[in-house]
């Protein structure tokens, strides 16, 4: 699996880690699994972790899973802090999520590495 997904309990969020190529279906399962932990939980806060995220999707995927998420009603909750990818050259999509969910009105940012992405998160 190229991912996991884990709860922190206690800086209290759940956790992405994207390892590798991650697909379409791999985005929607994982957003599916996400969003029900969080509510396990009663947290909205999201870390997902690119560091060694090397791509599978497109822009138009991006699209389908704000889609999912939207659908499953608590984006106006949820504050995501994504950590960058190690590989420049997949900045693009991950700064494009950042933007196409502060669009749609998900408070989520991108973040050079994970001190500042959690420093942000867990205010």
């Amino acid at each position: 699996m190229p991912w996991s997904l884990s709860y922190d309990g206690v800086g209290k969020f759940v956790e992405v880690v994207y390892e590798g190529m991650i697909s379409a279906s791999d985005l929607l399962v994982i957003a599916g699994e996400k969003a029900a932990l969080a509510q396990k939980h009663g947290t909205f806060r999201l870390l997902a972790d690119c560091t060694t995220f090397t791509g599978g999707h497109t822009i138009a995927d991006l699209y389908a899973l704000l889609g999912q998420v939207i659908a499953q009603g608590f984006a106006a909750q949820v504050r995501e802090a994504v950590i960058l990818p190690a590989d420049p050259s997949m900045y693009q999509q991950v700064v494009f999520w950042e933007t196409l969910g502060q669009n749609r009105g998900l408070n989520v940012r991108v973040f050079e590495d994970r001190a500042s992405a959690l420093a942000w998160l867990c205010l």
